[in-house]
């Protein structure tokens, strides 16, 4: 349950979950005023993930001129790991700005609003979050920060942080301000949600009615540890299935072993069309695909181009988005409708292959089937 998407720990490697661990240890300096190892903790975490590590060195610096202004005097000396952080990751964090913006071809304000709303609202238009995900969390967070009143570092993060929501919030849906994007501010939930449970939960251990439950941790941490355990072998279910890979456990679908099976049959060069569902197919055949509904590399020049192919390949639109459907669903329908034809008009951009579910047949060369999916050549 999240604003915008964004947890601090995925059940998956991706750079942004190793920029969050490290960024800890950057929050954990902060709650100790050690200025200097704060921020050059966050180099390698700006490195890693550059939206996590700004962000973070963006409410830091905010707080330490807040506090600074207070005591009407800069401290040199606690103000170097700041000046560090400016000169090696703030210039890069610019030239990335710039570079994304330098394209001739990189869509005007009203076009890349219209792009980011299609693919990934979820992560950038509040209006798009679950209704339900609001209505707790919104509370949570701001208990938390009214309880974290007397601890001066915490409640200025949680303030730095809450108006920089609201802020965003209205730049993104009322002024549609296209930089407000490159923000995404709501990630600060990431960091929000963990530490409002922890204000919560000190705070109910005060409460002298509430017996000693110190008593209760390692009986309490051998229940987890057993639950872990038993969740990890798939002999209970506590949510939804997510796959697990782990050196015991296999774990193949119908597309991996597709993949695996077409990468030993495609050539190196060859460039395959592919239905929006299938994701993992890159991956296991290492080989390049024509268009990946997944793929969002934060480039003015490309997501336009991504746009226009899931567009004519999947239908998806900002009609379709706005109909409140299934993309991946609608999307699949859409581009099992098509052609031949239609399919062999991206053959001049590049495309060699385009793979379909094998009940849908096409008036092209055959070259890999199984029982599930088929492989024709453009």
């Amino acid at each position: 349950m999240n604003l915008g998407g964004n947890e601090a720990w995925y059940y998956y490697f991706v750079p942004s979950q190793l920029a969050k661990a490290v960024g800890v240890w950057a929050l954990f300096y902060y709650l100790q005023e050690r200025w200097n190892a704060l921020f050059l903790t966050l180099l390698p975490v700006t490195a890693i993930q550059p939206m996590v590590g700004a962000q973070l060195a963006l409410i830091f610096g905010i707080v330490y001129v807040w506090q600074s202004s207070e005591q009407l005097k800069i401290d040199l000396k606690r103000s170097l790991g700041i000046l560090v952080y400016g000169l090696i990751a703030g210039v890069w964090i610019l030239g990335l700005y710039a570079y994304q913006g330098s394209s001739t071809e990189s869509a005007g304000n009203i076009d890349y609003f219209r792009i980011m709303e299609v693919r990934m609202a979820h992560h950038f238009f509040p209006s798009y979050y679950p209704t339900r995900s609001w209505i707790i969390l919104s509370p949570l967070i701001l208990a938390a920060w009214f309880i974290c009143r007397p601890y001066v570092l915490l409640f200025r993060f949680f303030t730095v942080s809450i108006l920089g929501l609201i802020c965003n919030t209205i730049a993104v849906e009322s002024l549609r301000f296209t930089l407000s994007l490159n923000f995404q501010w709501n990630k600060t939930t990431v960091w929000l949600k963990p530490l409002a449970l922890l204000v919560l939960c000190s705070s109910i251990s005060t409460i002298e009615l509430i017996p000693d439950l110190r008593k209760c941790y390692m009986p309490l941490l051998g229940a987890i540890l057993i639950f872990s355990c038993l969740q990890l072998t798939s002999l209970i279910t506590f949510r939804m299935f997510v796959p697990l890979n782990f050196p015991f456990i296999s774990h193949e679908t119908a597309e991996m072993q597709f993949a695996r099976k077409a990468g030993t049959i495609l050539p190196e060069q060859s460039c395959t069309i592919l239905p929006p569902r299938i994701t993992a197919f890159r991956q296991y055949s290492r080989r390049s695909v024509f268009i990946d509904y997944k793929s969002s590399a934060h480039d003015h020049a490309y997501l336009e181009q991504a746009y226009r192919r899931r567009r004519i390949l999947y239908g998806m639109d900002l009609k379709l988005r706005r109909s409140g459907t299934d993309l991946i669903f609608s999307g699949n329908d859409f581009y099992h409708q098509l052609t031949a034809e239609d399919f062999q008009q991206f053959s001049s951009e590049g495309a060699t292959h385009v793979m379909v579910e094998r009940s849908k047949v096409l008036d092209l060369p055959l070259t890999v089937q199984d029982s599930v999916f088929s492989i024709y050549q453009l």
